[in-house]
């Protein structure tokens, strides 16, 4: 069972060039979640895709687990 939030996660990754343990580190999730994901097994939550979608957009990040992104202070 395909759901559109595992069909536009597929999608989103294959534009950003990005295999599955790239995108669930980008992400700090488990392999096995991005997989059930994009498998449609279980339902990406919105606020996920939507984080994936601006994250996979930015190419600083393409290879850093989202807990090792050093944020600038002020």
């Amino acid at each position: 069972m395909t759901t559109e939030s595992a069909a536009e996660a597929r999608a989103a990754r294959k534009k950003a060039g990005l295999t599955q343990q790239q995108s669930a580190d980008l992400l700090g999730v488990h392999l096995r979640s991005w997989q059930r994901w994009e498998s449609g097994e279980h339902e990406m939550s919105p606020a996920y895709l939507e984080m994936f979608l601006f994250l996979s957009k930015k190419p600083a990040v393409h290879n850093e687990p989202a807990a090792d992104i050093d944020r600038e202070t002020e």
